[in-house]
């Protein structure tokens, strides 16, 4: 679920750059998204440092204290930056492809790729639980493994089928 949100705030930004390249106001009107993007910033700051769970006793950690922990769980720590990255790279090098990319090398105009890119990031947001509930019902080492592969067999074929394609790009 916790994934599923943050796909959820990337799925409502690209919604708001179709809407706004429907109607031609990309250029003059992108400054309104920062400023509605830091409202909901400062919200979810005010939301986060706000005691919401009254049994709870807050902990004063000092920045030694936590960098005691990261050390003690170093290898944990360097192998979710690895898994972290990995994810946004994929995302990354999806929105820019999509959106930047490939209208320069297809027949898609930007506007459809920002359409094509809000409904992938739905699909995405609706998949993550229902993946998510999948993995804790069968190994999340299986599905990450099978997941793996699954992307390193059809990323090539896949990226192939662009058109002007070739092997030395």
């Amino acid at each position: 679920l916790y994934n599923a949100s943050a796909v959820a705030g990337i799925m409502i930004a690209s919604s708001a750059i179709f809407i706004l390249s429907q109607y031609d106001l990309v250029q003059t009107q992108w400054r309104g998204l920062y400023f509605f993007g830091s409202i909901i910033a400062i919200f979810g700051c005010v939301a986060r440092s706000q005691n919401l769970s009254p049994r709870e006793k807050p902990v004063q950690k000092t920045l030694l204290s936590t960098v005691t922990i990261l050390y003690t769980h170093r290898k944990l720590v360097f192998l979710m930056s690895i898994v972290a990255g990995f994810g946004y790279a994929n995302y990354v090098i999806a929105l820019t492809l999509m959106n930047g990319l490939l209208p320069m090398a297809t027949g898609f105009s930007k506007t459809e790729m920002l359409s094509m890119n809000t409904w992938l990031l739905g699909l995405d947001f609706i998949a993550l639980p229902c993946f998510g509930y999948l993995a804790s019902k069968i190994s999340r080492e299986k599905m990450m493994l099978a997941a793996s592969l699954l992307i390193a067999i059809t990323a090539f074929p896949l990226f192939s089928l662009c058109e002007n394609a070739s092997m030395t790009m």
